[in-house]
């Protein structure tokens, strides 16, 4: 729905379902609730999450069709999609695979141009919409620096690739769809810094060696600013965003998400660590950036093994775990939700995009919350968000 001038909804990656059947039976069951609630009969719009099995079944048969028919018929939008995911995200051992197939395969443009063909056919307000996508790869997959220039350089050429068909399709379609690249913890691209230096280095580089405009490439390949992501990695927010614009890159979405933050105290700290220990499951990766007394700053590949190395030089962790928006505290754990009140402050002022996109994926793994029905959890971080851009 449009709030203030831009798109707020969610993404239906919390819904579990990898095929088209799965997916469509979600989408009937959950958004005509939630759009009654937040919109009425006004437009809502919606962040689309599609598997590669789903976006291969939308072109058999009639399905595409029937999807976009129903989203007319109840007056629903996509305004941006979800293709970071490929395969199965729900209900198995999700954790690094989310990255697999990276962006060193053609798998993976494949799998993007047909969902961004998919999009530019369904409803919209307006002609623009994204579609995010993986940090490129998983960095511990790439540990020599010889290995992740390689990875750098064939990631930058399917890039380009794609991104000359985004620019194709607009000619044919007149949708203008941007590809949003999502920084995470972990990944290929951890941080603004990071995702700037292989946009310059790597990227706009690729598209003069193919003869491709420099702003095309701006037009098209796009940061998706994951607001959990970018406080798991202590980034200053106003600091990164100034660098994007310094170098004339887009944000073509927020995501709005939260994620857990612990400050350690002496007295405190074994009471916290069972607090925190409740978070450890096996279905997704929760990297853990620890802050030391002398400065520094620790990644742990997940928050089990932080766990299992503390020590008494930890003075703050920040948690990849997407917790509720709304929620400041879980126990004697916080959450970033000051860093989400920050990012609409600057959006506010300075318009940076148009979409802002919640997405707390991990309501079946979350222990001590308020256990809403989940069509209400979403109601309720819907309405936080359109509090807070009031």
């Amino acid at each position: 729905m449009l709030q203030n001038g831009k798109h707020v909804s969610y993404c239906t990656n919390i819904h579990a379902g990898e095929s088209f059947d799965e997916v469509f039976e979600s989408l009937k069951i959950n958004l005509l609730p939630i759009k009654m609630a937040v919109c009425n009969s006004e437009p809502f719009g919606i962040g689309l999450r599609l598997s590669n099995q789903t976006v291969n079944e939308l072109f058999e048969n009639d399905n595409l069709l029937h999807l976009k028919t129903w989203l007319q018929l109840h007056n629903i939008y996509v305004f941006t999609g979800n293709a970071f995911p490929f395969g199965d995200f729900h209900h198995t051992k999700v954790k690094e695979n989310v990255h697999s197939p990276d962006w060193l395969s053609e798998e993976r443009v494949k799998y993007t141009c047909n969902f961004a063909k998919i999009m530019a056919q369904l409803p919209n307000i307006g002609n623009e919409q994204g579609i995010s996508t993986s940090p490129l790869s998983y960095k511990y997959w790439h540990i020599s620096d010889e290995e992740k220039v390689k990875a750098f350089e064939i990631s930058a050429k399917n890039l380009i690739k794609t991104a000359r068909y985004l620019f194709d399709l607009e000619q044919i379609t007149g949708k203008y769809i941007h590809l949003d690249i999502e920084p995470e913890p972990d990944g290929l691209l951890e941080n603004s810094t990071e995702f700037i230096t292989f946009y310059t280095t790597y990227l706009l580089q690729e598209a003069k060696n193919q003869g491709f405009e420099t702003e095309l490439v701006k037009r098209y390949i796009t940061i998706c600013y994951d607001v959990c992501h970018f406080a798991v990695m202590f980034e200053n927010h106003e600091n990164a965003i100034f660098n994007l614009q310094i170098h004339g890159i887009k944000i073509g979405k927020f995501q709005i998400s939260s994620a857990l933050k612990v400050v350690f105290n002496d007295y405190s700290k074994h009471q916290t660590l069972n607090h925190l220990s409740k978070f450890v499951e096996s279905t997704y990766l929760h990297q853990v950036v620890e802050h030391t007394k002398n400065g520094n700053f620790i990644h742990h590949k997940d928050l089990n093994l932080a766990i299992e190395n503390i020590n008494n030089e930890s003075v703050e962790w920040r948690i990849h775990f997407h917790v509720p928006i709304y929620a400041e505290s879980f126990s004697e754990i916080v959450s970033t939700r000051s860093d989400i009140e920050t990012i609409i402050k600057l959006n506010s002022k300075h318009n940076l995009s148009t979409q802002l996109e919640i997405e707390t994926y991990t309501w079946d793994i979350l222990p001590g919350v308020e256990k809403l029905p989940l069509v209400e959890s979403i109601i309720k971080e819907i309405d936080w968000l359109k509090k807070q851009m009031q």
